[in-house]
């Protein structure tokens, strides 16, 4: 019930402040997606934060309050993603469709760390994969435009950066079953040979709800993860941990 009811009191706030696009709204007690399938819980119920201090949230505005309210959805190549209908389901016109990249990226002052959630539509052959299978053939396929694979990072990852699995394994949200994976992002500069390395924590689960583009209802998967330079991963995992266990999933409607 006090799900249904924060989403109520927020119609106005979707459709007026955040205009044709929204993302989602900071509630009295969590985050809340426009989409209407999942919130993330504060950390404490009254400061509306959902990380502790160090983590500043990139995609939203900050208000005089200190709360985010307006989403940033400009310039679009930064904070959309677009999209062939066709691609998703048959049809005879050629239809474009954008989606916001993540719904919430928080960044750290190091110009690297970072934890984001993303909802991603999957094409067919991926839909109807193990949640297991799709994440980690994802994974793999970063840095290979070939693959057409579902962008389970949220950035535009360069052709031939290279992929290290590190981890995999089977793990839950709220109660939903999903699969995590930890895996090395590795760039060589082909001036220099000098490599860039980045380490990912990232855990995957199927939506139980739709995501809805015209009449179509595709089928949607919900990635939670955590980027950050492979010297602090470990010591910023906890924080990616935390909002990871304060996530609910909307009950089907």
């Amino acid at each position: 019930m006090r799900w249904l009811t924060a989403l109520a009191l927020a119609a106005p706030l979707l459709t007026g402040c955040l205009g044709a696009r929204p993302i989602g709204f900071f509630g009295s007690h969590a985050f809340y997606t426009a989409r209407d399938h999942y919130r993330v819980r504060y950390l404490d119920g009254d400061e509306r934060r959902l990380l502790a201090d160090g983590w500043d949230i990139e995609n939203f505005e900050v208000g005089d309050d200190g709360v985010p309210d307006v989403a940033r959805l400009d310039p679009p190549e930064a904070y959309m993603d677009s999209h062939a209908l066709s691609s998703y389901v048959p049809m005879r016109r050629e239809y474009a469709f954008s989606t916001e990249r993540v719904e919430l990226r928080y960044r750290r002052e190091d110009g690297v760390s970072e934890i984001y959630a993303r909802s991603l539509p999957l094409p067919p052959g991926w839909a109807e994969a193990d949640v297991g299978l799709a994440m980690r053939r994802s994974v793999l396929s970063l840095g290979n435009p070939m693959a057409r694979a579902p962008n389970v990072l949220g950035h535009q990852v360069p052709t031939g950066t290279v992929v290290h699995l590190r981890a995999e394994g089977r793990a839950e949200v709220d109660g939903q079953p999903g699969y995590y994976c930890v895996f090395d992002l590795i760039q060589t500069d082909r001036r220099t040979g000098e490599e860039r390395v980045r380490r990912a924590s990232v855990i995957g689960v199927r939506s139980e709800h739709s995501y809805r583009v015209r009449r179509y209802r595709l089928p949607m998967m919900v990635v939670f993860g955590l980027i950050t330079s492979p010297s602090d991963h470990a010591d910023l995992r906890p924080d990616f941990e935390s909002l990871v266990s304060r996530v609910d999933f909307a009950p089907r409607r």
